[in-house]
């Protein structure tokens, strides 16, 4: 999708009523202009104070697939077919001791195509790396190749760390992990999924039986590997939203280091009509590495 736009901090404008900015055409590009980004706080005597915010320091923006040209230029986008997603995004951060190493993600997305998404997948692509750049200079192909990733599916959470790269500085850990979202009314979350009413349980058939679950995928980058090639189109790309990574692999991107990236993803959703919005939120989460030993050393308690 095309990226935010221009940063704006504090209130909303009286033009910009609800972060808008998105394309509303569901058959043709007509000239999508990027969102802003906007900074609110909870807190009365913060420079950007709203009273509509809903932590320490919110991010608000928007974003759409919808342009088939990159916005303010006549250049068409390659290889992109839009579906007319509208993405509302808000991040959450608060400066309490106990919570000052989360950020929350909250995404809202809107179907505002004229057609029904099928077996939808909700997921979260991204490119960790945990490395000291006081100790080493973040450039050239090997610093990004000395991470080791994980997934621990009772937790609905993926993890990167530093294998060998700057032993001793870098003793932490980042992670993406699921923590819902909400569809017709029913939570989005694995453990939730009896609590869903029969109305919409009655969806989910087959294959699906077992209702929404969580799926976790990593890759090298630009890899052709057989096992841990990256997706090369659309259809393989769903696939990987929908599958989770086999424990032989998963064992092998535990305990090697390499450059790789990280998918985790939720569902499937079983339809989302036009105009209907769904909602996805995701916690991005730092820890320390517990204990001392080496990071190479095998023991599952350490990692």
């Amino acid at each position: 999708m095309p990226s935010a736009g221009p940063s704006f901090r504090g209130n909303l404008p009286a033009s910009i009523p609800s972060v808008p900015g998105l394309s509303t055409c569901s058959t043709e590009d007509c000239g999508w202009a990027p969102a802003p980004i906007v900074e609110r706080s909870s807190l009365i005597d913060a420079q950007y104070f709203s009273p509509t915010a809903v932590s320490h320091q919110d991010f608000v923006t928007a974003f759409t697939d919808s342009s088939t040209r990159i916005p303010g230029t006549t250049v068409t986008i390659t290889d992109h077919t839009p579906i007319f997603a509208n993405v509302h995004l808000e991040s959450y951060a608060w400066n309490y001791p106990f919570a000052d190493f989360f950020v929350i993600l909250n995404y809202t997305i809107t179907n505002k195509s004229q057609d029904t998404w099928n077996r939808v997948f909700l997921g979260l692509w991204a490119d960790f790396v945990v490395r000291n750049v006081k100790v080493t200079a973040p450039r050239g192909t090997d610093f990004f190749s000395h991470g080791a990733n994980g997934f621990i599916d009772s937790l609905r959470m993926v993890y990167t760390y530093d294998y060998n790269g700057d032993p001793g500085y870098t003793d932490s850990y980042v992670s993406a992990k699921i923590l819902g979202g909400e569809w017709r009314g029913a939570l989005l979350n694995p453990s939730a999924f009896h609590t869903w009413p029969d109305s919409l349980r009655t969806y989910f058939s087959g294959v699906d039986s077992g209702g929404v679950q969580v799926h976790a995928q990593f890759w090298g980058f630009r890899s052709t590997d057989l096992e841990l090639g990256s997706p090369r189109n659309d259809a393989e790309r769903y696939s990987k939203m929908g599958s989770t990574i086999k424990p032989d692999l998963l064992e092998q991107v535990r305990t090697t280091p390499g450059n790789r990236l990280t998918l985790i993803s939720l569902g499937p959703i079983p339809q989302i009509l036009p105009g209907e919005s769904v909602s996805f939120v995701v916690g991005i989460v730092a820890a320390k590495k517990y204990g001392n030993r080496p990071s190479m050393m095998p023991f599952r308690v350490r990692r």
